[in-house]
């Protein structure tokens, strides 16, 4: 398992003025993680728990270089959020809420997979499939493939 924030990380809590961000923001600055912007659209707040606020998080990145994001909007609102933090240029970003529909979390991945591998390497994000399940060879995992309803091999 790799460490993806540790203490070096810079975090954004995206919904900073809502219950849950604000308690996020008290408790990460409490157990030392360096929570240095958030993101409350449509609020007018310069401050929250000591945490400067900004309208957008491409603001909040440049000016605070926030590498990692807490994202706390309700389900309907986080495509655009989550886009948001990404274009911002977050590598890192936590959705911890639930009800997100499939569709939303399909797109996410497709825009995460566009801004973190390299341009040359985007036709090659495929499904992996391991060596011993190709070609003739792999009809020995299968014993009795044959007999039991299979037309051909499962693999």
């Amino acid at each position: 398992m790799s460490v993806l924030v540790d203490s070096s990380s810079r975090v954004l809590i995206y919904g900073i003025a809502g219950n849950f961000g604000r308690f996020s923001a008290r408790d990460l600055a409490q157990h030392g993680t360096k929570v240095v912007a958030g993101v409350a659209p449509g609020r007018d707040q310069n401050d929250v728990e000591g945490v400067p606020v900004f309208a957008d998080a491409r603001a909040a990145c440049t000016a605070t270089g926030a590498d990692a994001a807490l994202v706390y909007v309700p389900a309907p609102a986080a495509l655009d959020a989550v886009l948001e933090v990404l274009d911002a240029g977050c590598k890192v970003i936590v959705y911890p809420g639930d009800g997100l529909p499939v569709q939303d979390a399909a797109e996410l991945r497709a825009a995460a997979r566009r801004h973190l591998l390299p341009a040359r390497r985007r036709g090659r994000a495929k499904g992996w499939v391991p060596w011993s399940f190709r070609g003739k060879r792999s009809r020995h995992l299968w014993p009795g493939w044959r007999g039991q309803g299979y037309s051909r091999p499962p693999c």
